[in-house]
């Protein structure tokens, strides 16, 4: 499981109850969490500020090097 998806479920239990607090749908959050769609700065600092992510830990939660790879395609 990833860094995010463990902090998500330890602050919110579910990935839905995040999307709620969020302000996004259930799907938004989970093409995310899959990395079907990347996140936008405002997406991610705004989850940061819900999930209590420090501002100098964002990028392991965020920007894996799963990601980081998908990015350069």
């Amino acid at each position: 499981m990833s860094k995010l998806r463990e902090r998500i479920e330890e602050k919110y239990a579910t990935h839905s109850d995040f999307a709620k607090a969020l302000g996004v749908s259930d799907s938004y959050v989970s093409r995310k969490l899959n990395g079907q769609r990347g996140w936008s700065p405002e997406v991610v600092y705004k989850a940061a500020e819900l999930l209590q992510i420090p501002d100098e830990e964002i990028m392991s939660y965020f920007f894996t090097p799963r990601v980081a790879k998908k990015a350069k395609r």
